[in-house]
């Protein structure tokens, strides 16, 4: 059982898995990473350091086409190893949006260089522009797994409730602390800059809180922050050569977040690929609540400006999250209450099914116990105590073998370990265990290996009594193999011991003895039958002190006898021979009847023997037959000796 050297703890064992390399060390051991973080960060220097003109734009876009180029190529290695079909979809769109740049990136460096390009801005906007309706598109189409009503319901809560925070923050940081107004072309700018900052943010969300992200935690941090990067500059308002300087640092900053969050991804499925199918959403978020937190430090800031259209679209957007969120918690509250009640009725079923259980195990037949790891029983039914009159709880705590016959336990002690093996393995055996009267009562047992299951941590076993069943089989074996009137083995017996003794060791001596009873015809004729049952018994008892323990002596049908002598040579034999003959000349009491005086008989017998000792036998493995028929033709030869008045006579066989 599980307690023989902790056995249990090899077969729920294994292998200890291999830790692969930490992320940073792996990102840090490439070249082409490291270059470009250190060219990206020493352009942001230059940015903010340096003069503008064309050799700094021509740079700046050439470095932008390598980020760009490092983009697209993770995204497409990423979208090779992607078995979804929505992930897959949403790589090759990376992967394209990132080539769009990079040839508007190049376009704009050669075009600065040579003096061909008109107008920069507008190439840019329109790749901007571009992109990033292609991308919202596909963030859009990605598919959420939300499948019931109210999972469907609580997305479009908590979305909306960042997408209303992203939309007002992005308005009144547009709008900006003005007191003598705005003019139409500020406010057209500001609306289309909210708006489209909270499309990208309600897309954004709506990756994090989908139930299969397509990014793992780290490349999402990097994603999220490229986005928002990218628009930092319109939420600032300074000079315009700041504001220049900031856009091209945004540029930069944003496309190479971007280059991170899909390298460190690509580097992220190298090393564990079943990293996004360990990855769930957890069953709430935490963005509703974030965004009414931004919408209080904005209404603390622009509410002392006065009542204007900062603070109104403030404190709008304030109420609008402040009602999302509430109705967020009142659907929470529901759900909450239906699973409680569901709760409930699994409760009130678990309760009803334990007291089904505990019928069953108290009115069982069979006893069914349980084996921890340490190898102690943990649970007994009290079908124990009607089997072996032990209390339960006598034996719980116990060693498993405590109530077992010390042979058994010793023999189960050998068998335990194919028990473990190997989880769920089954394992049948009928051991002896001692009841309360002394005897011993025999158990069938039949063990499960359960040690993998949480709930069980152990080895099941459920017993029967077949004490009647075992003794009623032992009693057919002991008929089938013995002869009823004297108790001798019998003949299929004696040849199977024979078989056993000639193969087993072939160079061992064997010797065979077959007696005839002579005489025997006339006790039955003179005295009946009952006279001959009873030299029968005599003979047989005699045959038996005559002889070692390990020999055996049969009886092989009428007035037939034989020996088994293991590990006796022919001269031995002749002696046992001799001595038997004997044992058997001397007088037998008959008692005839109530009558008449007790008779006395002598029963002697004519015996042939037969020799596996390389001169008779030479053949280490001669055949049964040869061996009896020696012994049979050597005992009619002395039978016909002895009615012919010839004596005894020792012959070879």
């Amino acid at each position: 059982m599980p307690d023989a050297g902790h056995p249990a703890a090899g077969a729920a064992g294994g292998s200890v898995p291999h830790r692969p390399a930490r992320l940073p060390l792996v990102l840090l051991r490439s070249p082409w990473f490291i270059g470009l973080t250190v060219v990206t960060l020493a352009c942001i220097v230059a940015v903010f350091t340096g003069p503008l003109g064309r050799p700094l734009d021509v740079a700046l876009n050439l470095v932008l086409a390598a980020l760009d180029l490092a983009t697209a190529a993770n995204a497409f290695s990423t979208a090779r190893h992607f078995p979804s079909r929505p992930v897959r979809r949403l790589a090759l769109g990376v992967g394209l949006i990132a080539t769009i740049y990079l040839i508007s990136d190049l376009t704009e460096a050669v075009g600065t260089a040579t003096g061909l390009l008109a107008s920069q801005e507008t190439l840019a906007n329109v790749t901007i522009v571009g992109s990033n309706l292609v991308l919202l598109g596909l963030l859009l189409r990605y598919p959420t797994g939300a499948r019931s009503r109210s999972d469907r319901l609580t997305f479009w809560l908590d979305a909306g409730s960042v997408l209303v925070g992203a939309g007002v923050i992005t308005w009144c940081l547009m709008l900006g602390p003005r007191r003598e107004g705005w003019s139409l072309e500020h406010l057209a700018t500001a609306l289309g800059t909210a708006v489209l900052l909270a499309m990208v943010a309600f897309a954004v969300v709506r990756l994090m809180l989908s139930k299969r992200p397509p990014l793992a935690r780290a490349p999402t941090i990097w994603a999220v922050g490229s986005t928002f990067v990218l628009y930092a500059s319109s939420l600032v308002h300074a000079s315009p050569e700041l504001l220049l300087r900031i856009g091209l640092a945004d540029d930069l900053a944003s496309s190479f977040l971007m280059m991170v969050a899909l390298w460190t991804h690509r580097v992220q499925l190298r090393l564990d690929p079943d990293i996004l199918r360990r990855r769930r959403r957890k069953p709430f978020s935490a963005l509703p609540y974030l965004a009414m937190a931004a919408m209080f430090v904005v209404v603390v800031f622009v509410v002392p400006e006065g009542l204007g259209m900062r603070s109104i679209s403030a404190l709008g957007g304030l109420a609008v999250i402040s009602l999302l969120v509430v109705l967020r918690q009142l659907l929470a509250f529901a759900g909450n209450a239906q699973l409680l009640r569901r709760l409930d009725r699994t409760l009130v079923d678990l309760r009803a099914h334990q007291h089904r259980l505990r019928a069953l195990l108290d009115h069982a037949y069979d006893i069914t116990l349980t084996v921890d790891p340490r190898g102690r029983m943990s649970y007994l039914s009290p079908a124990v105590e009607r089997t072996l009159g032990v209390p339960p709880a006598a034996l719980r705590g116990s060693r498993w073998r405590t109530p077992l016959h010390p042979q058994d336990a010793r023999n189960l002690m050998r068998a335990v370990p194919a028990l473990l093996a190997a989880a769920g393995t089954t394992v049948t055996w009928q051991v002896r265990a001692r009841s309360t009267d002394g005897t011993w009562r025999w158990l069938e047992v039949v063990c499960t290996n359960l040690l993998h299951e949480p709930a069980v941590c152990g080895v099941v076993c459920n017993a029967r009594d077949v004490t009647e069943s075992r003794d009623l089989h032992d009693r057919l074996r002991f008929q089938a193999f013995h002869d009823p009137l004297t108790g001798l083995a019998n003949r299929m017996l004696f040849t199977e011991r024979l078989i056993a003794a000639l193969t087993e060791v072939p160079e061992k001596p064997v010797s065979v003895l077959l007696l005839d009873l002579d005489g025997f015809k006339e006790i039955n004729d003179v005295w009946g039958h009952h006279a001959g049952d009873t030299v029968l018994v005599t003979v047989a008892s005699r045959l038996t002190a005559a002889v070692r323990d390990q020999d055996t002596v049969a009886r092989l049908g009428g007035d037939e006898f034989g020996v088994l002598l293991v590990g006796t040579d022919r001269a031995e034999a002749e002696r046992v021979t001799e001595r038997l003959e004997r044992q058997l000349e001397e007088p037998m009491a008959l008692d005839p009847g109530p009558a008449e005086a007790t008779v006395r008989v002598v029963a002697g017998a004519s015996i042939g023997i037969a020799t596996r000792d390389g001169e008779c036998f030479p053949d280490p493995s001669p055949p049964v037959d040869a061996m009896l028929k020696a012994a049979d033709a050597q005992m009619y030869r002395r039978k016909r000796l002895r009615r012919t008045g010839g004596g005894r006579q020792t012959g070879r066989g």
